[in-house]
């Protein structure tokens, strides 16, 4: 922010005539702000969201391959109904009278609803028993189907979930049971659920520390208010248009996107809002009347917010480059919050300042700091030391950095999964149960599904022999648990067996392999297209390298021409399972970094060059993010990955890989956040070299001033990202910690220390840029009278 208060230096600029007429029109622009919020978030109460599933998504092989599935494998039963499970470990039989009853009364509050349909597993005939019963009787499972759509079916079972979850711990307690609600449906509502319950607790957690910060910054309850009020309307009016663009086809944004427009809506809308009054109430202070005090807060203030926010806004835009993958969601919340948040500063703030004019500081607290800053201070004293001896201050902190940042070396990738859930979660527990039953439902399946030509018989003895024989290869593979195909039913059956299996007269064959036969042949084979497929599933977990590894191995083969599958092309043969969508998701995020990466740096070094004038200051701003977001990218791995130093069980996780797509989306909005305190505190230290020539001064000086406001403002969302530790969803605390570390980081070591260092060795450097661009900046800057912004 520029200093000196001289309304001839602004008066001929944009952002000081609208700082006029937000005064002159103040209720009339106030009004108008409210409604158009109020308004926007009105959307999030009257429109349903539908937000995109987190797998299966994107133009990407093992998408498609999950389409084709469900599209021709599953029964229209199926396709048009959402289910899930009760799944029941007992040891007494399936059919008993206290089982029975433990499950009816569980589904008792959603048995009645037309859309629902039930099937007890003591109503199955034998030959599909094994679907719900396990071989040891020990578990059995009720399948619920719910004939909605899917939003409509979550909100549906959310409603239901707590008196039927209170249903389950009285069975549990008063019979030798264990029930879970699980699975598919259960599973999305579960994540949906707590993801608004943790937005909730978040909030309730962080905003008493705001508002006791915000009060030791102002010192009057009246201006502590302001910020927290415009967080309100940031957040409730981005929420609103991000419900609303979920609704559309054409765009596809996941439930994630709520959660980081709390995050950055309020976080950022307070800092804003804090830099705002901040000035505002500086202003009133040197004597000006309100209506000069806002309009010089909006030309100066003012355009620190809008440059701000658009460098925050350029990070968060990096992230729809990376299609087929969540980025996007979270790159168009993040994008609406910061937009929204500048917005509502610089429009609907000056107008409510005007309406309170000097009453912004009523209520005053004795605790406060006061509204100005001396020259002379303890930040000014921090870059003096550090700038009489650069080397030594910056080197270890560069070491320090650097080695916080080596286990991201370490870091394996893999996406979000049901691990995330927190390790007691019922429908996590019991999806695990049902995994090591039916394996079916793994999550270890890899599925290759085949395209074939329209005359070709799949159950003739060549395409048996053939499918047998690359089944067998595939089987004896010690990281193969199993492999199930149309010419591999049984492991123990060679190729004459298996094409004597399936050409077998009826009579030939027991009733069991009768049944066998039906099951297998409704399961690969459909009137729906020409597609079959092969289960293999893996005795390694799929979330692995290890996993990775199998499945590019087998597109590799199959690449080559090496896999012979019912004559078919290697372009119709599709690999698809979790883990080929975690290959796929990562290589998205590959092939695209580049891309979002340039974007990024180049849109920022312009924002800071038309701030600064410089060419070296946004290229040495952007080696210094890199450092400080490396170091916290280390921390990431250090804590959830490995899960070091029982902190794990402290915060209550299960350690697991780091999503590809997590470094990514941090990346894009911590280097933003920190190009945000970069414009505020290198647009005063500009300011005083212009003023003075001397760049070891204009540091000091530019340090003290903004000193106190930028560790009021890192505080701030610091204590919005930290809340979000105590989320139930891993990857929400993973969000937030990274964000409050890479803050921290940046406004301790970075701006305090490795700024006032780099910029004394640097010199006269720092400013440095070609002379056709210095021209331009030297009349820029003499032109008092241009209509600059």
């Amino acid at each position: 922010m520029e200093s000196g208060s001289d309304p001839s230096v602004f008066e001929n600029r944009f952002l000081y005539k609208a700082g006029l007429l937000a005064h002159d029109y103040r209720k009339l622009v106030f009004s108008l702000g409210l409604i158009i919020c109020l308004s926007l978030g009105s959307m999030s109460v009257f429109l349903v969201p539908e937000w995109s599933e987190a797998f299966g998504e994107g133009d990407i092989e093992s998408a498609n391959g999950f389409a084709i599935m469900d599209q021709s494998f599953s029964s229209s039963e199926d396709q048009s109904a959402q289910r899930f499970y009760i799944l029941v470990r007992h040891n007494t039989s399936y059919n008993d009278s206290i089982v029975q009853e433990s499950v009816i009364d569980t589904l008792t509050p959603i048995a009645s609803d037309s859309s629902v349909s039930i099937t007890y597993p003591w109503t199955v005939d034998q030959g599909n028993i094994s679907n719900f019963v396990s071989d040891d009787g020990q578990y059995s499972r009720t399948l619920v189907l719910v004939s909605q759509d899917r939003s409509p079916a979550k909100i549906f079972l959310a409603k239901h979930w707590e008196e039927m979850a209170n249903t389950i711990d009285t069975a549990e307690e008063e019979h030798d049971l264990e029930i879970w609600i699980t699975a598919d449906l259960a599973t999305d509502t579960t994540f949906d659920m707590r993801l608004k319950q943790d937005l909730i607790s978040s909030e309730v957690i962080a905003l008493p520390f705001v508002f006791m910060l915000l009060l030791i910054v102002f010192g009057s309850f009246v201006a502590a208010f302001l910020p927290l009020g415009i967080g309100v309307l940031t957040v409730i009016s981005a929420l609103g248009i991000t419900i609303w663009l979920s609704t559309l086809e054409s765009t596809n944004v996941n439930n994630f996107a709520s959660n980081i427009i709390t995050l950055l809506g309020v976080g950022v809308s307070i800092d804003y809002s804090l830099f705002i009054v901040y000035r505002y109430r500086e202003e009133l202070s040197q004597g000006h009347d309100t209506r000069t005090a806002i309009a010089i807060t909006t030309a100066t203030a003012g355009k620190a917010v809008v440059f701000s926010g658009c460098t925050v806004a350029v990070g968060l835009l990096g992230l729809l480059f990376f299609v087929n993958t969540e980025c996007p969601s979270f790159g168009i919340g993040g994008t609406l919050a910061v937009s929204m948040a500048m917005l509502t500063s610089v429009i609907m703030l000056p107008a409510l300042l005007a309406m309170l004019g000097p009453k912004i500081n009523s209520l005053r607290v004795p605790f406060g700091m006061k509204d100005t800053v001396a020259e002379d201070g303890i930040w000014s004293t921090i870059a003096t030391t550090v700038m009489k001896r650069p080397l030594t201050i910056l080197i270890p902190i560069l070491i320090l950095l650097v080695g916080a940042g080596t286990p991201f070396l370490q870091a394996e990738y893999g996406i979000t999964s049901i691990q995330s859930l927190p390790p007691n979660d019922m429908s996590r527990n019991g999806l695990d149960e049902m995994k090591e039953i039916w394996s079916e439902g793994s999550d270890n399946n890899i599925f290759l599904i085949i395209e074939l030509e329209e005359d070709t018989d799949p159950l003739s003895p060549e395409n048996i022999r053939e499918v047998h024989t690359y089944a067998s290869q595939i089987y004896s593979d010690n990281q193969t648990f199993s492999v199930l195909a149309p010419g591999f039913v049984d492991p123990n059956m060679d190729a004459n067996s298996t094409i004597a299996f399936w050409q077998a007269p009826s009579e030939f064959l027991t009733v069991e392999q009768n049944a066998q036969r039906e099951s297998l042949r409704e399961t690969f084979f459909t009137t729906k297209s020409n597609h079959t497929w092969i289960l293999v599933t893996l005795s390694i977990n799929w979330n692995t390298p290890e996993a990775f590894e199998y499945v590019e191995q087998i597109r590799s083969d199959r690449d080559a021409g090496e896999i012979e599958l019912f004559g078919a092309e290697n372009e119709h043969i599709i690999i698809s399972g979790l883990a080929a969508y975690n290959v796929d998701m990562l290589n998205a995020v590959v092939d695209n970094l580049p891309t979002s990466m340039i974007f990024i740096f180049i849109s920022t070094c312009i924002l800071l060059f038309l701030q600064v004038r410089s060419v070296i200051i946004p290229l040495k701003a952007i080696m210094m993010n890199i450092l400080s977001i490396t170091a916290t990218f280390g921390m990431l791995v250090f804590v959830f990955q490995e899960g070091s130093l029982g902190l794990d069980e402290i915060m209550n996780f299960t350690p697991q890989p780091i999503n590809p797509t997590t470094p990514v989306m941090l990346f894009c909005i911590v280097f933003g956040l920190s190009m945000d305190y970069e414009v505020l505190m290198l647009s005063r230290i500009h300011e005083e070299w212009e003023r003075t020539g001397d760049n070891t001064k204009a540091v000091a000086m530019g340090l003290q001033k903004t000193g106190r406001l930028i560790t009021a403002a890192a505080l701030i969302m610091i204590l919005v990202f930290s809340a979000q530790i105590f989320a139930s969803i891993a990857v929400i605390k993973q969000f937030g910690l990274g964000l409050a570390l890479a803050i921290f980081v940046d406004a301790t070591f970075v701006r305090a220390l490795v700024v006032p260092a780099t910029m004394r060795l640097m010199g006269p450097l720092n400013w440095w840029a070609p002379s056709f661009l210095q021209k331009k900046s030297s009349e820029n800057i003499s032109n008092d009278d241009s209509d600059e912004f």
